[in-house]
């Protein structure tokens, strides 16, 4: 009993635990949603009726589509399955024998149901010079059978499908691609990161930006959208005039008047100051319009660049048409429950 409580400590410390991420914040993947959906949460909540399925999913697809955010999006899905959790392992970490699954396989059974997630699968590489690489694999193999007949839900996820062992990715039976986000899936993922700076932004200025920014993946977008958000810091930093002016206490009910904010020299009240010299706790961020964050957000995109290029793209093809969505060895009862 002692050991299984030292093993459930050490499982307790892959739980993910719920975030600000909820399901519908996660733009596009509308298919995949569907699916984890029909793989994930039916199977936990219809567990007699399902319980012929090979619960074993392996989301594929470059890297910043959003899998990991899709994994995050997912917990707040699991509130339909009372004392069901989410466990997040990292291959490198099995790899590197930080982990051991072997010694973890008596808590997860004892803890389901439960939702079993490794990142970075490909890492289990077949490499007849790793030892380690080796006994890995063959821990993650021996896992996966000896936990098939309980509550227990295996994703993995990979950005190098082609890394993958076949032996590994023979084993998750349902095998999902999670293609680049279309102008649509870009302009929800725009809106949904700029929503509490600037509102206002007008939707034909956002579908324009979302178009010119083809190619470019959710995290691609996230990070246009911090490159911008720094701008405003490293404004701070060159600014030679600031002025006092009333802003909100960060921590408390009431006005402050006297915040200093960058300005210009022939401002009313300007005062020469560096950032250095002004008092850093005092020190208030202009307030960006929407004109001026569509604007920054518009000249930035030439500095920040897609992260997956073309080719990567083309490289995923043949996985996309092998791995898009299969059903073929699908329970009929997911049928029927799709076509309601």
């Amino acid at each position: 009993m002692a050991s299984l409580w030292r093993q459930a400590r050490n499982l307790e410390q892959h739980r993910l635990e719920p975030s600000s991420v909820m399901w519908e914040d996660v733009a596009g993947l509308k298919d995949a949603k569907s699916f984890l959906q029909l793989f994930v949460i039916v199977p936990l909540i219809e567990r007699e009726r399902t319980a012929n399925i090979k619960k074993r999913i392996l989301l594929v697809g470059a890297a910043g589509v959003g899998k990991t955010y899709l994994v995050q999006g997912l917990v707040s899905e699991l509130h339909a399955v009372p004392g069901c959790y989410l466990y997040v392992l990292y291959a490198e970490d099995l790899w590197r024998n930080r982990v051991r699954l072997r010694d973890l396989r008596e808590t997860i059974r004892a803890f389901s149901p439960c939702v079993v997630v490794i990142d970075g699968v490909d890492i289990l590489k077949v490499d007849p010079r790793a030892d380690e690489t080796t006994s890995a694999r063959v821990d993650l193999l021996e896992t996966l059978e000896h936990l098939k007949d309980y509550d227990t839900i295996f994703i993995g996820l990979t950005n190098k499908p082609w890394d993958l062992d076949p032996s590994i990715r023979d084993r998750f039976y349902t095998q999902i691609y999670l293609p680049m986000p279309d102008a649509d899936a870009r302009n929800r993922i725009l809106r949904n990161l700029v929503a509490g700076e600037a509102s206002a932004i007008g939707d034909m200025e956002c579908r324009s930006l979302s178009e010119r920014l083809a190619g470019f993946s959710g995290a691609d977008i996230s990070r246009l959208v911090r490159h911008v958000d720094m701008e405003q810091i490293r404004a701070l930093q060159r600014a030679s005039h600031f002025k006092r002016v009333t802003g909100p206490s960060s921590t408390q009910p009431f006005m402050i008047h006297d915040f200093l904010t960058p300005c210009e020299p022939n401002d009313p009240g300007a005062m020469v100051m560096t950032f250095d010299q002004a008092a850093h706790d005092n020190v208030l961020l202009p307030e960006m319009t929407a004109a001026d964050l569509w604007a920054d957000l518009w000249n930035s995109v030439d500095t920040i660049k897609p992260s997956v290029t073309e080719d990567m793209v083309q490289r995923f093809l043949p996985f996309q048409q092998a791995l898009d969505f299969r059903y073929s060895r699908v329970d009929p009862y997911f049928s029927s429950f799709e076509s309601h």
